[in-house]
């Protein structure tokens, strides 16, 4: 995908304006939430009409938590990962700066349904990964999850409490 020269400086200002306004709260919530601080919540993901995977996650709900993420984080095993839940849908952004784990990003709409996922995304990459459609959850697990239990466009996202 091409975008043209304004179209970057336009969402880079962008960017620059909301670090320089949150950036100091954003410091505050890096060292204010713990990698322990996340609540764990089980999910269930509906691969097909005879197949599902369940899976405990830590779940980001609030801005301080989807700011932190993974971020920092050297460990993550399978099964494990982050759900980020926001109240509505939207086009979301993520990347992988201070992530020193390369991450399968799952996009979910408001429906629970799987409508575009970005695998194997690069530690510490300052290259933003967009739902490129509004989405209302996003799941990050370990890279190569979403190959190894056969996670396709479509799954459900199922039995979790938003």
């Amino acid at each position: 995908m091409v975008y043209s020269a304004n179209y970057l400086l336009k969402h880079w200002l962008c960017a620059f304006a909301m670090l320089a306004v949150i950036g100091p709260s954003l410091a505050f919530a890096q060292k204010a939430v713990s990698t322990n601080d996340f609540p764990l919540q089980k999910i269930e993901i509906t691969l097909d009409d005879t197949q599902s995977l369940s899976l405990i996650v830590e779940i980001a709900q609030t801005h301080a938590k989807r700011a932190q993420g993974l971020m920092h984080r050297e460990v993550l095993t399978d099964s494990q990962g982050m759900l980020f839940i926001w109240p509505d849908r939207a086009v979301r952004q993520f990347w992988m700066k201070n992530t020193p784990l390369s991450l399968d990003i799952l996009f979910f709409d408001e429906f629970g349904t799987l409508v575009h996922l970005a695998e194997a995304q690069t530690p510490f990459s300052e290259r933003i990964v967009t739902s490129l459609m509004p989405v209302q959850y996003v799941l990050e697990l370990p890279a190569g999850d979403t190959n190894h239990y056969g996670i396709e466009l479509g799954a459900k996202l199922t039995h979790f409490l938003p």
